[in-house]
């Protein structure tokens, strides 16, 4: 930083202390200004470290399309967030220390009647690579204080005024059955973004039938593999071999028609569910999971 930026920045910060005075707090972590990250964020409604997560799978589908010969959809503005995260970070970190800072010095305004209730950690509240574990630790949670020290039982009982008619007691309910443990690990179940490339029609058509049934595009890939018969698709996929025209000259394959360029949507599936689908893809011989998709979907749609 210049000495130019440092006096300017030392400017605001004494026009602020001018204004607010000791109502609030100044930090002292910046956080840069992204433009491309604030649009991804709010079009795709992501918080920054999630975009940061969804940078690499965005780049992986780019380069899926290339390698497939399609063109790439439209897909995230942002190619690197990972500064902008550490900023957020950064400052989290700065705030749960004045917090903690403040409980020490018994400032009221941190006194247990006015704060909400908390979490148990904010560990949980950041996801990927290890960020939580950094924030633990740093504004440990106050035990809550024993019911009956809070209020103390009355020296004489009240009497209580019967009412006209008594109450009929709710019948018992049926107490709920343990759900049954799903087969699949912990992370088999995370949710991550595929991206597909949709044709236009396609794309149209799923988002009239997503919009009338009230669900969502991962329903519908799913209700689609469960309606069209997999095998069928290796036929798809798999080039023809042509009669070579001079006797003795090696055949040429015909090209299988690929997916033109389309348009990309998010698919939030779990990570089986892309598992499942890149098995799929390598099975039928799928130049991709999102043109394997695209094909299941349309052939689905198709029926309907």
């Amino acid at each position: 930083m210049g000495s130019r930026s440092r006096r300017l920045e030392r400017s605001v910060r004494d026009t602020i202390a001018q204004v607010v005075g000791a109502a609030a707090p100044i930090f002292d972590t910046p956080i840069r200004h992204l433009e491309s990250a604030a649009v991804d964020a709010r079009r795709h409604g992501r918080l920054v470290h999630e975009l940061e997560d969804a940078v690499s799978e965005d780049r992986s589908a780019r380069l899926a399309a290339l390698r497939a010969g399609e063109k790439p959809g439209e897909g995230l503005f942002v190619s690197n967030a990972t500064s902008l995260a550490n900023d957020y970070q950064d400052f989290t970190r700065e705030l749960l220390k004045r917090i903690a800072e403040a409980r020490k010095q018994g400032d009221p305004r941190m006194s247990p009647e006015r704060q909400a209730p908390q979490r148990a950690s904010l560990e949980g509240a950041f996801s990927g690579k290890d960020r939580g574990q950094a924030l633990s630790g740093l504004l440990t949670p106050k035990a809550p204080q024993p019911a009956d020290a809070a209020t103390p039982a009355p020296s004489e009982p009240v009497p209580v005024k019967p009412s006209a008619e008594p109450k009929q007691a709710k019948p018992a309910t049926t107490p709920k059955k343990a759900a049954t443990p799903v087969s699949q690990s912990v992370d088999n179940e995370t949710i991550v973004n595929v991206g597909i490339y949709l044709e236009p029609d396609l794309l149209e058509r799923l988002t009239a039938i997503r919009k009338e049934r009230d669900t969502t595009y991962a329903d519908l890939l799913v209700e689609a593999f469960d309606a069209v018969d997999v095998e069928s698709l290796t036929e798809h996929f798999a080039g023809t071999t042509a009669p070579s025209l001079v006797p003795g000259q090696m055949p040429r394959a015909v090209k299988v028609k690929r997916s033109g360029s389309g348009i990309q949507r998010q698919f939030r599936l779990t990570v089986a569910q892309r598992d499942y689908l890149d098995a799929i893809a390598d099975k039928v011989g799928a130049p991709s999971r999102s043109a394997l998709a695209a094909t299941v979907l349309a052939k689905h749609v198709d029926r309907t």
